[in-house]
């Protein structure tokens, strides 16, 4: 019996809308270097760490095309400045101002969330402080990734349906022109 070599299959490439950048602000440090090891080894996330929320504003603000990629921000704050500095009112200022901005906010059990309306957005994303914070930071990341995927493709969806309609009902006025002023070409 002869076994036949097909070759290779084709490798599927992926339609990443664009690049990914990750910005990791943890004043304690605990989850950066895992954290960098496993998206900057990939090759798919610029990966950048801070150690505050305010040197991670003074940076943010100096980009100059934010429209471009997906930008997550994972935020592991334990310390808070003041009152008006606590993490929650930084997380609902860093929203408001930086619109394009998806956050993972990493929490303590106590301190869930009371309002929902960011949440349901789907920019903002709690994840509980446990010993399986990092698994539900990657699946928190892979999920806004998949979000802005899922948009960008159903945005496609509906110019190619546009398009398509465009061209029967173009199609359509040709056919009617000449009907109107060619009758003998529709009598056989």
């Amino acid at each position: 019996m002869k076994v036949l070599n097909w070759g290779k299959f084709p490798e599927v490439k992926k339609n990443i809308v664009a690049p990914i950048y990750l910005y990791i602000i943890d004043d304690q440090s605990f989850y950066v270097d895992d954290l960098k090891k496993r998206y900057e080894d990939s090759g798919k996330y610029a990966v950048t760490a801070f150690s505050s929320i305010h040197r991670f504003t003074e940076h943010i603000s100096q980009q100059k095309s934010m429209k471009q990629g997906i930008r997550i921000a994972i935020i592991s704050l334990k310390s808070a400045d003041g009152k008006e500095n606590t993490p929650e009112i930084l997380t609902k200022k860093l929203l408001t101002l930086f619109t394009f901005l998806n956050i993972i906010k990493v929490t303590e059990e106590k301190e869930m969330p009371t309002d929902e309306s960011y949440k349901q957005s789907g920019r903002l994303i709690f994840v509980k402080r446990n010993e399986n914070t990092l698994m539900r930071i990657d699946n928190g990341v892979k999920l806004i990734i998949g979000q802005r995927i899922f948009e960008t493709k159903g945005k496609q969806k509906k110019i190619a349906e546009r398009i398509f309609l465009a061209s029967i009902l173009l199609f359509l006025l040709a056919a009617l022109f000449v009907k109107i002023f060619f009758p003998k070409i529709f009598y056989f």
